[in-house]
């Protein structure tokens, strides 16, 4: 049996629920509960019509039971405590890039520069059929992690689909053990504001925050700075904490846990803030969790800057991660967490719970603040940087395809980088040959009503009407491409650029059409800063 791990905090979905009640009956209960556990567990072993695994038999009952109480408590063994090592290390043994599921295909949609895909060969929009001959198409991304996993110094062989080769090709790469990033982009905007993309607090988090400023503050003094937490699940709860300490004053409260006894730990800063005046926004949206709303709900309560965006996810619960034998982890949901004002920002799985504290709450400035749910901007900004017609086609991979296309048979990056008027064309004729689903939810709900009225035998009339619309609508479309010529150059620019270096690349030259930083930015450059943090005004954009 391996020693106990360190405890590490994170945050995670989920709620204890237990009811309050006499020790004599809560043990009686436990105790009956265990005796039928281990009938059943005898029966199933020695009775059942086919022989079983005991082993299998025993997890499948421990993930019942963490079922049970949340989404995200987690039993887990071997190599599927990546995540929490990854966490606790900041850093795991990988090959550097990312992969995700697009219908039936498993694509690479991004390579980190450095790193072992990308000296292998490995391209964003790659499609990969097999590892080590195991075929992935129809495989679930959990089947997938399972195969590129392993130790660091041993070998994968990907076999890959890459757009304009006749025939699949293999690339076989070495894991390594690549860092986490924390830190993904950083920026000096018009007008001396910083600009920081953190996508995960991991143990290093802290470090790279300091490390970026440091960054940012070289180039000369910053008049604003826009922390990026959109798209970040969280992490360690130390790391939100270290972060925090770097804008909050000595002393200030930034996060208190509770847990099912009411037992209560308090997180204060104990250091002087490197900023502790310097103007700051927070951009959160809908995917900002755990670590992210710590810090975010901590600025808000201390009116230490404003909060941009959309609402963020609500996970508001402590889990604590213990080491179990046979290389096994368990990660137990063991206290909510509170905001300096008292707020808990968890989503209600459980509504019986007696650790849900209505209000109200109030910032230092005597703002009003809302519990549950996440935490809510002062300043609501939608993420949608394109046009509707436009953004549905990028939500689609449209021109993340078309860019696979441009680039399949280049070995390096064109220099100059320029999408001129024949590959404009080029786009334009592709976008009109894709299916109806890709072009978009309204030619899509069309395309299927043309398909059941040619089932059901609608009349010609109504058919030639809605073939029409079909028509029209796909006009539009192209139309939009047009108007937005500009715009969907850049695009493609950036689509580009990222096949030889990183999804940065896309990130970077997309920057400036961003509705959420551009609010941000506007309100660090004019006089609403300090109104909004003073509860004169808030607004929706």
């Amino acid at each position: 049996m391996k020693s106990p791990l360190p405890l590490i905090l994170l945050f995670l979905v989920g709620a204890i629920g237990v009811h309050a009640q006499t020790s004599d009956q809560y043990y009686g209960r436990l105790g009956r509960s265990m005796e039928t556990f281990g009938a059943v567990f005898r029966e199933i072993t020695t009775e059942y019509v086919d022989q079983t695994d005991p082993e299998v038999v025993i997890e499948a009952g421990i993930r019942g039971m963490l079922a049970e109480l949340d989404p995200y408590s987690e039993y887990t063994v071997g190599s599927e405590n990546e995540s929490v090592s990854r966490l606790s290390t900041g850093s795991y043994v990988g090959f550097g890039f990312s992969l995700a599921k697009r219908a039936d295909a498993v694509m690479i949609v991004d390579v980190r520069v450095g790193q072992p895909a990308a000296n292998a060969g490995l391209r964003r929009g790659d499609r990969l059929v097999a590892v080590d001959g195991v075929a992935i198409d129809t495989a679930t991304m959990d089947s997938v992690r399972k195969l590129t996993r392993g130790t660091e110094g041993t070998t994968a062989t990907f076999s890959v689909v890459r757009y304009g080769r006749a025939d699949t090709f293999t690339v076989t790469a070495t894991r390594a053990r690549v860092p986490v990033e924390n830190i993904t982009h950083v920026e000096r905007l018009p007008g001396n504001i910083g600009y920081v993309r953190m996508t995960s607090f991991s143990r290093s988090a802290g470090r790279d925050m300091r490390d970026a400023l440091d960054r940012l503050v070289y180039g000369g003094p910053l008049s604003g700075l826009i922390l990026d937490l959109r798209g970040n699940p969280g992490g360690l709860l130390e790391s939100a904490v270290d972060v925090a300490q770097i804008f909050l004053p000595k002393g200030a409260m930034i996060v208190t846990t509770r847990d099912r006894l009411g037992a209560i730990r308090e997180y204060a800063s104990t250091v002087d803030p490197l900023f502790p005046t310097l103007p700051l926004a927070v951009v959160v949206n809908e995917r900002s969790a755990s670590a992210s709303e710590v810090l975010a709900g901590a600025i808000q309560d201390h009116d230490r800057g404003v909060i941009v965006g959309t609402q963020t996810f609500g996970k508001g619960l402590v889990q604590t991660v213990r080491s179990l034998p046979f290389d096994a982890t368990l990660k137990l949901t063991t206290a909510r967490y509170y905001t300096p004002s008292g707020r808990c920002p968890q989503r209600r799985i459980r509504v019986d719970s007696f650790l849900i504290r209505t209000g109200p709450f109030t910032s230092r400035n005597g703002r009003n603040m809302v519990t549950g749910e996440g935490i809510i901007p002062e300043l609501l900004v939608t993420e949608e940087m394109f046009p509707p017609a436009i953004q549905e086609l990028y939500s689609n991979w449209v021109f993340a395809d078309y860019a696979t296309r441009l680039t399949s048979r280049k070995d390096s990056m064109p220099e100059p980088l320029t999408i001129g008027p024949t590959l404009m064309n080029g786009l334009y004729g592709f976008v009109d040959s894709l299916p109806a689903d890709r072009q978009g939810t309204a030619l899509e709900a069309l395309q299927r009503s043309i398909d059941h009225a040619d089932s059901t035998g609608v009349g010609a009339a109504a058919r030639k009407a809605m073939v029409q619309a079909r028509t029209a609508l796909r006009k539009d479309l192209q139309s939009a491409l047009k108007t937005h010529a500009d715009l969907v150059m850049q695009l493609l620019e950036a689509e580009v650029a990222s096949r030889w270096l990183t999804e940065d690349e896309l990130f970077r030259r997309l920057l400036p059409y961003d509705p959420a930083v551009g609010s941000a930015a506007d309100v660090l450059s004019n006089g609403r800063y300090r109104s909004v943090l003073s509860g004169d005004s808030a607004e929706d954009q």
